[in-house]
């Protein structure tokens, strides 16, 4: 170098630096919006078509016991009723317990340190955001919030219960509220943390091998998600169904079963629509990408058969292989009829 000359020093550039890692994790994000937005519309359309929820919850207050009055046979349909949703709150609690524990389990072998961090973060707001929508709802007397006081209206005005009771109840049911916000957000944010590669990327040549540890991973999250929703449901239709033990008509008391079931049968509808919105599209996209990684040599072939290929190594989504992972969405769909039927059995055993 020239006697004088400086030395050349290295150019700094303003603004924001651009990390191919963290645009993989905004990639990564992309399939949560169609789990959300089935979300968000059938939230919405719950307003319109259950508008009058909580007047129902109302119109039935005539047909409850008063203190003075309940006969033994409310008495003891009503202590049913209480049993099968303590029943129904208990299974809600072990198994979101368990399949918390899953998703932390399967988020964490996936990604690690600051990723998972940001995804946290994602999650967590996402999180407060419905919680804050859920406070909302129960400030403002929305359909949604009529699903719970459609039942505790009626606990309080057939006055079935002490003070304490009738509070312990309540907190009950508010914390599976919250964590009903929570867990479709967790479990989204889960197979995100899924999709998201690894810190050194995929190793030249095990493309394949990686996208089977993907659907792998992705099928223990639709096991664990679906089951959670399903108990969901099942409590939901428990607790709406409450109120129809302490009612002496029976044609009342068939009307608001009926209405129990049908508000389960939505909200099973739509949760199955979600775990579909998100699933289904992850999984066509790494069937696709594991084709794309076939060898060219071996794609050459004249006898080479893709479907057949995939089909081999467990990448195929063709429904008939997929007939498991269909019937596991269908759950939560179903739980709602299959709550009534448990139930209308567990009637026909009492009598």
């Amino acid at each position: 170098m020239p006697e004088g000359a400086s030395t050349p020093r290295p150019e700094i550039r303003s603004g924001p630096r651009s990390d191919p890692l963290q645009r993989h994790e905004l990639g990564c994000l992309a399939p949560a919006a169609a789990p959300l937005l089935v979300l968000l519309i059938a939230s919405t359309l719950f307003e319109f078509v259950a508008f009058d929820l909580g007047e129902t919850g109302r119109a039935i207050v005539p047909y409850l016991p008063t203190p003075d009055d309940w006969t033994v046979e409310a008495r003891l349909r009503e202590a049913e009723a209480r049993l099968v949703w303590g029943t129904s709150a208990l299974i809600y609690y072990i198994v979101f317990l368990g399949c918390l524990l899953a998703f932390a389990t399967l988020a964490h072998r996936s990604v690690k340190g600051p990723c998972l961090r940001r995804f946290v973060i994602v999650g967590g707001i996402l999180a407060a955001a419905g919680v804050v929508q859920l406070a909302f709802s129960a400030y403002s007397g929305t359909s949604l919030a009529a699903i719970f006081y459609f039942t505790f209206r009626s606990l309080m005005v057939a006055n079935a219960f002490p003070p304490f009771p009738l509070g312990a109840i309540s907190l009950l049911v508010l914390i599976i509220n919250v964590f009903a916000v929570i867990v479709p957000v967790v479990a989204i944010m889960t197979g995100c943390c899924i999709l998201a590669p690894p810190a050194g990327g995929v190793p030249e040549g095990a493309e394949i091998r990686h996208i089977r540890r993907l659907l792998r991973e992705f099928r223990e999250l639709l096991n664990f998600g679906s089951a959670l929703l399903v108990v969901g449901i099942l409590h939901m239709y428990a607790w709406l169904r409450w109120p129809a033990a302490m009612i002496d008509d029976a044609a009342i008391r068939s009307l608001v079963e009926k209405q129990a079931l049908g508000v389960s049968l939505y909200w099973g509808a739509n949760f199955t629509l979600m775990i579909a919105a998100f699933y289904i599209p992850v999984t066509v996209w790494l069937s696709r990408k594991a084709l794309a990684a076939v060898p060219g040599s071996l794609r050459e072939q004249a006898d080479f058969d893709a479907a057949e290929w995939l089909n081999e190594r467990g990448l195929t989504i063709a429904p008939a292989a997929k007939l498991p992972q269909i019937l596991v969405m269908l759950a939560p769909l179903l739980a709602g009829p299959f709550g009534a039927g448990i139930t209308g059995m567990v009637g026909s055993f009492a009598n």
